[in-house]
């Protein structure tokens, strides 16, 4: 029996051990953020967003999970529930240079399934983003879509990459077809604690339903962002975004569209505290 005792301690102490030593899936921050859309023009339509962010990690796998609230209002001032947003992203570190993930969205008219990597070599960097998009309005074809940054070039604060996207719908139609060429350019600097960010996007050309939608110089945007650390944790963010666009004459005569010009700006303020 007391043999049996011993035998018994001892491999307690060793699933002990293995249990303390083992992986653990661990929270390593939470986060809100409540973010203002604000599109100009005769369609004037404001959103209000206010969301919640939580991120996790398991050895080299990392997830991120989103539920954000919407509100539309529109230019009478009704507000109104609109399309909020459930959204999981994951992550694999595969090594120094590469990693893969996927995502998951889901919105009142849409379910969309991604798959995503990235690579960086220091100086060469891109990323990949492919999705099936399951539109779930009457009438509405599915569609596929893609994002594709094959080439970035980094020299240290600035960036400067190439950005291909194209979506295709599902049906015999060519409704929901785009492909767009774009040159984006990318600013990172610190002010002591303060960490600032600078986007600018401009269109190489665009093309919606087989005609000129956007011609080379026709759409810009430009986003300006900044975090400040309030404690080793907790750290407020906020940006804002502009859009300018000036649908092509090829465009509005061969789809008989009166699109005239795109006037969009986005505010965003949120926080994060890491564990």
């Amino acid at each position: 029996m007391k043999k049996l005792a011993l035998l018994l301690a001892a491999l307690g102490l060793v699933s002990a051990a293995a249990y303390a030593e083992a992986p653990a899936l661990r929270v390593t921050s939470v986060g809100q953020y409540i973010e203002l859309d604000n599109t100009y023009g005769d369609g004037a339509l404001n959103t209000v967003i206010f969301a919640n962010e939580v991120g996790l990690a398991y050895e080299d796998w990392t997830v991120g999970l989103t539920a954000r609230k919407n509100w539309a209002v529109d230019k009478d001032d009704n507000v109104t529930s609109d399309n909020h947003r459930l959204q999981m992203d994951i992550w694999n570190k595969i090594n120094d240079n590469y990693k893969l993930g996927m995502r998951w969205r889901a919105q009142k008219d849409m379910d969309r399934f991604q798959l995503r990597g990235a690579y960086n070599f220091g100086l060469v960097s891109g990323s990949a983003d492919v999705w099936y998009q399951f539109n779930n309005t009457t009438n509405a074809d599915d569609n596929t879509e893609m994002e594709l940054i094959p080439v970035r070039l980094n020299y240290g604060p600035f960036g400067l990459a190439y950005f291909y996207n194209q979506k295709d719908g599902t049906g015999s139609g060519d409704a929901q077809d785009v492909r767009e060429h774009q040159i984006r350019a990318y600013a990172n600097y610190k002010f002591g604690q303060l960490s600032t960010y600078a986007e600018y996007r401009i269109t190489l050309g665009q093309e919606k339903q087989g005609y000129d939608y956007y011609e080379a110089g026709d759409y810009h945007k430009l986003e300006v962002g900044a975090s400040y650390p309030l404690t080793e944790n907790l750290s407020v963010r906020g940006y804002y975004a502009y859009e300018y666009g000036d649908t092509a004459d090829d465009y509005k005569v061969n789809k008989k569209a009166d699109e005239g010009n795109k006037r969009y700006g986005e505010y965003c303020l949120g926080w994060t505290y890491t564990f």
